[in-house]
Order: C-alpha cells, then sequence, then structure tokens
C-alpha cells in the first residue's frame, strides 16, 4: 500500500475547485486497497477553524499562520517544510495541490528524502510563471527531478514540457461523480420559487465558484444590468469570496432585480437542473469543475473561449457555445441567440444526463492517480 500526504494552501471550508477535487479522490480512495491517504495538512486561515479534525475519515492537520496574504503564505511554507521532513516516516508520497511556492516546498522536500512528489498545475499559466526569470527557472528545475507534474488540459500540458522533462509531466483531468437523479425534485422546487417570482417565461443563467476577479463575474453582472429590463432572464449565483486575497466586490449591482446571490451551496445538482444555462466567463483556468458538473447534468454551457473551454468544446459540441473572452457585448449575444432557440424553458424536463466524456468521471481519475502513485 502506498501512503499519501495532500498538501493545499486551504481545505474546508471548501472554497474552490482544487479543495472539491481532493476532497472526491480522498472519497475515491477510501475503496482503494493499494492507497492510504494519511492525512491533509492546510492551512489554519482564522482563528475559527480547528488545527485538528478528521473529514470523511481522514486527518486534517491545519498550520498556522493565520490570515490570507502573501506574508502569511511564506511563513505557513516555513512551517509546512519542516513538518514534511518531521512526518518523513508517515508517508512514500506528497500529493501537492498547487504550484508557485507551495509546489516549490514540497519538491524540496522530495529531493532531500528521495520520496515521489505530485503537484498539480491546476491553472495554465502557473508553470509560465515559475520559469518567468533564468534564476526562478534554474531553482525549479533543480528542485523538480523528483517531482511529477499533472496538468489538466492539453494546454497545461503543453506549457509545463517546455521547461520540464516530458517524464515528468502527466495529463490528468479533474473528475466528478456521476449525474445523480435524486436531485430532480430539489430541482424542480427550486424552478417553482423562481416562476412565481419572476413568471413562468423566464430564463435561468447560472454562475458557480469563487467569487475572485480571474473567474469574470463582473462581465455576467454587466449582462444581466443590460438584460434587466427583458424580465424573463434571471441570473443565479452561487459561491461566496470569503477568505479571499483577490475577492471580488459586487457592490455596484446590488440593485439589479433580476440577480440572486445564493451563497455556497454543498450540492449545486438541483441548481443546474433548474437552470437553462450555465455561464462561466473566467479569464483564466485548468480545468473548472462547475462545467464538468454542468456537462453531466446536460446544462448548455456559455463559456468565455480561453483554452480549457475549447477543449470541452470539441469534446461536447452540442452542449457548449464560446464568446471572445472579456467582452460583455459578446457574452450578451451568445446568450440571447441560445435563448431565442430555446424550445424547452422548462430545463429539468428536457435534461440529457450523461452526456459527459468518460475520462471525466471520478473513478477514472482516481484511478490514474493511484497508477501515478505507485508507478
Amino acid at each position: 500500500m502506498t501512503n499519501v500526504i495532500m498538501v493545499l494552501p486551504r481545505y474546508f471550508p471548501i472554497l474552490g475547485g482544487a479543495e472539491v477535487q481532493c476532497s472526491r479522490l480522498i472519497k475515491a480512495f477510501s475503496t482503494d486497497p493499494n492507497v492510504n491517504i494519511v492525512e491533509v495538512v492546510t492551512r489554519r486561515l482564522t482563528p475559527l477553524l480547528k488545527k485538528n479534525e478528521i473529514i470523511d475519515g481522514v486527518r486534517i492537520r491545519r498550520l498556522p499562520p493565520f490570515g490570507t496574504g502573501v506574508l502569511a503564505e511564506y511563513f505557513f511554507c516555513i512551517i509546512l517544510f519542516f513538518y514534511l521532513l518531521y512526518k518523513s516516516r508517515k508517508y512514500d508520497v506528497i500529493h501537492c495541490h498547487a504550484t508557485s511556492i507551495f509546489g516549490l516546498v514540497v519538491s524540496i522536500v522530495g529531493l532531500l528524502l528521495k520520496k515521489k512528489v505530485i503537484v498539480k498545475v491546476s491553472t495554465n499559466g502557473e508553470v509560465n510563471a515559475m520559469n518567468s526569470s533564468k534564476i526562478k527557472s534554474l531553482i525549479a528545475s533543480i528542485c523538480s527531478k523528483r517531482t511529477i507534474y499533472v496538468a489538466l488540459n492539453n494546454e497545461g500540458y503543453q506549457e509545463t514540457i517546455k521547461f520540464l522533462p516530458k517524464k515528468n509531466v502527466v495529463l490528468i483531468p479533474n473528475g466528478i461523480e456521476p449525474y445523480r437523479f435524486d436531485n430532480n425534485d430539489c430541482a424542480q422546487h427550486f424552478r417553482k420559487k423562481l416562476e412565481d417570482e419572476y413568471g413562468n417565461d423566464l430564463c435561468v443563467c447560472l454562475f458557480i465558484g469563487r467569487f475572485v476577479i480571474r473567474k469574470g463575474i463582473v462581465d455576467i453582472l454587466s449582462v444581466a444590468e443590460r438584460l434587466e429590463s427583458k424580465s424573463n432572464f434571471v441570473f443565479v449565483f452561487i459561491g461566496d469570496s470569503s477568505l479571499q486575497r483577490d475577492a471580488e466586490s459586487f457592490d455596484k449591482f446590488s440593485n439589479l432585480k433580476n440577480v440572486q446571490f445564493l451563497g455556497r451551496k454543498d450540492n449545486v445538482f438541483p441548481y443546474l437542473v433548474a437552470a437553462d444555462f450555465f455561464i462561466s466567463p473566467s479569464y483564466n483556468e485548468g480545468l473548472p469543475n462547475t462545467v464538468l458538473e454542468a456537462l453531466s447534468c446536460g446544462v448548455h454551457c456559455i463559456l468565455s473561449d480561453i483554452s480549457p473551454h475549447e477543449e470541452l468544446s470539441v469534446e461536447h459540441p452540442e452542449y457548449i457555445s464560446l464568446f471572445k473572452k472579456g467582452e460583455v457585448s459578446d457574452l450578451e449575444n451568445v446568450l440571447v441567440n441560445n435563448y431565442n432557440v430555446l424550445t424547452q424553458k422548462s430545463s429539468f424536463d428536457d435534461k440529457k444526463p450523461g452526456v459527459l466524456n468518460e475520462k471525466y468521471l471520478m473513478n477514472n481519475v482516481a484511478e490514474s492517480y493511484s497508477n501515478l502513485y505507485r508507478s
């Protein structure tokens, strides 16, 4: 059995894609006799979070200091370095769900202890940033000799092999659980609630994710502002900006009547089933979980034309429409044009779950990681 220690900048309360993926992997490995998750090491961002707790049968260890600033990150990484050295007999593999300074620290530990290190490239462009100067590139190259980098999409893979040997880079996408039909009753209830408020002839546009600048949420709100006079368009946002260093502010849009902020939800599938469209205007991504979840429900996705979205559109052409990244007018046009050809407004009656490519199912993704740990 291979003992694995997970490292993340944050973990529970879940805030974003990396945390969701880690949680899903842990659950998948609970039935894998070849993999044992020793613990998850993360930051104690606030004193409200426990130093130690058990979640999904795995120990969560939160290290100081408090805070979300850059200085707090650096102090955490120093403590993380010595913690991993101290715990060296407990694990065979370090799996870090972040690059930058976090990936660098675990790579150095792996080099010193001669242990395998897995570093996930969560967002395209991260490896370019690690090699933005000759000194950074040299440090990354030396420290990464025992490190395997996991790219989530083809662009991320091509970017990574520019700086690192191909033998140190693999492509494993994010994964999700298969769609469950027991979400339909909740979806109908939510849809009925919106219809009571806005009328039956409505178009529900959904965003799910962290409220940070690079997600492009302001672009959706700008479209909502333009379409406010058309009462059939309703924009629903699920997520929040808590504990985010680059949190986005939406104060200027607070009076829009066709916008609803629902906060963070543990189960987003009923809202996806109730929606007519899922919108992701992100400026930069690795492989967004939320788009995979939307596709698994058969929801039509309106996505910015960044590379990960383009790759998904090639695989699922009937369920994805692209617009030019950062162009509010183009987003509006694509949304309105798709609405005009929408023949069935009550979307939960017309969904076709199961359209998602099987390589994105979590059991297949977990198997790829299990093989990687043991190879």
